[in-house]
């Protein structure tokens, strides 16, 4: 970690001259890990604690199992670079509330999200050992929770965002580097959808736009080989914190009944491990 703050450090000193000069062969040297100069891959398994919570209102909290997979595609030496991924997690946690007459209630529910992602950004050469990316994009975030307790009823929550994500990597040997890195995603809009016709027949589903919000990714990970397989290990933290949306009204006979979406909180603790091709 030292060794990587140190080589920022270098980077805001040394400038561009410096980048010119070492850039073709740091990137060269980091591209061949995955024994191709052009396009790499990597799957990962991924399990994380979750919680998602409605501040005062209500919390969906438990373990959720991942599937991570990502590509990178670097043209030439000259630092461009392109790159997709796609996460998907599912699993059961346990929402803990109230019912809409007020009372307690807990139950379990089933739950996935997943998030698609595109980027293209730019590799900027620090030290002999150490890179910066430097990168932006496209991304979608879904989510679909669906309660097995009481008055249960499935909900639909979609966000739209810009992810801006700065990267550092060292490289520790000719077959092994470390990384980390920190991604802001700004809010682009959100949907959501309350299907509360799984309550009651009859009962409107309920759209709601939302307008406002942003997240939050950090993580570190380790590039190795095991007995001549390329691997990969990473640690993630990552929070949402969305506005509440827009009213929609609802005519039931003789009165006119109000909905929001509450301002929501989401955050998410993991480990992933997998392979590098």
């Amino acid at each position: 970690m030292r060794g990587l703050l140190g080589a920022l450090v270098c980077l805001l000193i040394a400038g561009p001259a410096f980048a010119q000069q070492t850039g073709t062969s740091i990137i060269k040297q980091f591209a061949e890990e995955s024994k191709t100069n052009d396009l790499t891959f990597h799957a990962n398994l991924s399990m994380s604690t979750y919680e998602y919570k409605e501040p005062g209102l209500m919390k969906v909290s438990g373990t959720m199992i991942g599937l991570q997979g990502a590509g990178l595609y670097r043209p030439q030496d000259d630092g461009l670079f392109l790159s997709a991924g796609i996460d998907y997690f599912f699993g059961s946690p346990t929402y803990d509330g109230s019912l809409m007459d007020g009372r307690p209630e807990s139950h379990s529910t089933s739950d996935y999200f997943y998030t698609i992602q595109a980027s293209g950004g730019y590799t900027i050469p620090v030290t002999p050992e150490a890179l910066l990316d430097v990168s932006g994009g496209l991304a979608r975030r879904y989510l679909n929770d669906k309660g097995d307790g009481r008055g249960s009823y499935e909900r639909e929550q979609s966000y739209i965002y810009l992810p801006i994500i700065l990267q550092g990597r060292y490289a520790i040997s000719s077959d092994m580097s470390a990384a980390v890195g920190f991604e802001r995603d700004v809010f682009i809009r959100g949907r959501n959808t309350t299907h509360l016709s799984d309550v009651a027949e009859g009962a409107p589903d309920l759209h709601f736009s939302q307008s406002s919000g942003s997240g939050l990714k950090l993580f570190a990970a380790f590039n190795g080989t095991i007995n001549t397989l390329p691997v990969r290990f990473e640690v993630y933290h990552r929070t949402w914190n969305v506005d509440q949306s827009d009213m929609v009204a609802f005519n039931a006979g003789d009165r006119v009944l109000y909905f929001v979406e509450p301002k929501n909180e989401t955050s998410q603790t993991g480990a992933s491990a997998g392979i590098r091709f």
